[in-house]
This record gives structure tokens, C-alpha cells and sequence, in this order.
């Protein structure tokens, strides 16, 4: 759906649906029916269009685990342009689905970050105001929640550092190791192009032929049993 709802260079064309469609349209096979949208619905069209982009896409597989996508249609432009738009959404799947998990990690790793620095700093806005309103206390006990204040300072502080480094490394790791979706050989000319069987043409053209004539040498035991029946009605 990605792929066919991409748009086109051909400037006919809104996207590449509307050109797969045509080009369909435009060279029907023998006894093919022409494809009309029944409705307003564009999502029709996208559906329909991605039926026809299954149907003439092929990847072949060989023993070197090397994949190779063969899109196939009437307009060789159409076909070039097809194949690219696969491989750019092959290539944004695979770099998604690759750092998916890293960029989680990374994620929940600033939620860490931020409640601890959030803590951090309400602690620390304790502690001064603790201060600001004992200032002029010589009682030993006014001291005992400021103490219990700083250690809990200190204990944030560490997990805090920890906090940061975690997500420091974690980040530096996403972005250094970032897949890499690999073309080898980029679609474009020499084509390949397909001729339909002579065989095939043959034999239809044969059996048509064959039609034609016992039709031809016939026509006359035809038009009697149409008059027959015609007379009987």
C-alpha cells in the first residue's frame, strides 16, 4: 500500500496506483476485462493497485542469500519506478524494526533520567529552604532532617549519574550502530523484455481459425436451425 500510494513522475499520473491501473487497463490479455472504479473511494484504487503490484512483482532468492526483486510491467519508466519505491520502503522497515528495541531503551532511559533530575532538584529546594528557615536554630535536633535531606540528596545524585551515563552510552550505541539497508545493484536500464509464446499465439490463433471455419462451412445447418426454431416459436 506504501508503494502504490508513492507519487509518480509521470505527470498523467497522481500516484503510482493511478499509473499500475492504466498501464493494466491498456494492455489487456485476451478475454481480460477492463478494471472501472466501482466508487468514489480512492482506497479502492489502492487496494486494486496493490493486487496488480503483487502480481507482477517476483523475488527470487539465489544460494548466495542475495534477494532480487523483478517488478514487471508494460512501461518500463513504470517499472523502474515501482521497483524503487520497494526498495525505499524495504529500506524504512528494516532500519524501524532494527532499532525499534534500541530506541525503547533509549526512550525509557530518559524517563529515568528526567524523574531523577526532577527529584534531584526538589530535594535540593528542600535542603535550601530547610536552611533559610534554621539559620539562627543551635538545636542539634533541627539538624537531623536536613542530614536525612543531604543523604537522600546523595543517594539521587548517584543513581542520577548512573541515570545519565546509561543513557549517554545507550544513545551513542543506537547512532553508531545504525543499520544499513544495502542496495547492491539499483534498478535501471538494460531491461529485460518479455514477448509473449509463439506457441501460445499459435494455438489461439489456430483454434480460432478453426472456429471460423466450421462456422464458414456450417453457417448453412446454422441459419436452418435458427429459421427452424424461429417457425416453431
Amino acid at each position: 500500500m506504501n508503494v502504490v500510494r508513492s507519487v509518480c513522475s509521470n505527470k498523467k499520473h497522481k500516484t503510482l496506483a493511478h499509473w499500475i491501473l492504466q498501464d493494466y487497463n491498456d494492455h489487456l490479455k485476451m478475454f481480460s476485462k477492463r478494471i472501472t472504479l466501482k466508487t468514489k473511494d480512492s482506497n479502492e484504487l489502492y487496494y486494486i493497485a496493490s493486487d496488480l503490484l503483487l502480481l507482477n512483482t517476483e523475488i527470487v532468492t539465489d544460494k548466495t542469500d542475495f534477494s532480487k526483486i523483478i517488478t514487471s510491467f508494460h512501461d518500463q519508466n513504470l517499472s523502474k519506478e515501482v521497483n524503487e519505491s520497494i526498495l525505499k520502503n524495504l529500506s524504512s522497515l528494516y532500519i524501524k524494526l532494527a532499532i525499534e528495541k534500541p530506541s525503547s531503551e533509549v526512550e525509557k532511559l530518559q524517563v529515568i533520567r528526567d524523574s531523577l533530575k526532577f527529584q534531584l532538584d526538589d530535594l535540593e529546594k528542600q535542603i535550601a529552604g530547610y536552611q533559610d528557615a534554621n539559620q539562627l536554630s543551635v538545636k542539634y535536633t533541627t539538624g537531623i532532617p536536613q542530614a536525612k535531606l543531604l543523604r537522600d540528596r546523595a543517594e539521587v545524585e548517584q543513581l542520577y549519574v548512573t541515570a545519565v551515563t546509561a543513557y549517554q552510552n545507550a544513545n551513542f550505541k543506537l547512532l553508531s550502530e545504525r543499520p544499513i539497508f544495502q542496495v547492491l545493484d539499483f534498478p535501471g536500464p538494460p531491461y529485460e523484455f518479455k514477448k509473449p509464446s509463439a506457441v501460445k499465439v499459435s494455438l489461439v490463433v489456430f483454434v480460432l481459425m478453426g472456429f471460423i471455419l466450421l462456422v464458414l462451412i456450417n453457417y448453412k445447418v446454422f441459419l436452418n436451425m435458427i429459421k427452424q426454431e424461429l417457425s416453431n416459436s
